[in-house]
């Protein structure tokens, strides 16, 4: 399956349980250690976090190298922001 939701899908009551999405990318911030990429699609825009201790360093590399307009499938747990 290419994805499971959208980028605008996403909410509260998802919390906690596993999605695949696919996007251009809209945004990226390096911010010496954490990786925060912004997918978008026709139906909104999603927050994705690659952090360090949770995420292979192999995919970290990897992910340094996206740029705005790249397409990108990306799978992981949706979480709430921190307050």
């Amino acid at each position: 399956m290419l994805r499971t939701h959208t980028c605008g899908d996403l909410g509260e009551s998802l919390v906690g349980q596993t999605a695949t999405l696919c996007g251009w990318v809209d945004s990226y911030r390096d911010h010496g250690g954490g990786l925060f990429v912004d997918p978008r699609d026709r139906y909104g825009i999603t927050q994705v976090v690659f952090n360090p201790p949770d995420t292979p360093a192999e995919l970290i590399e990897a992910s340094k190298d996206l740029r705005a307009e790249y397409v990108i499938q990306v799978t992981g747990n949706i979480a709430a922001r921190p307050e």
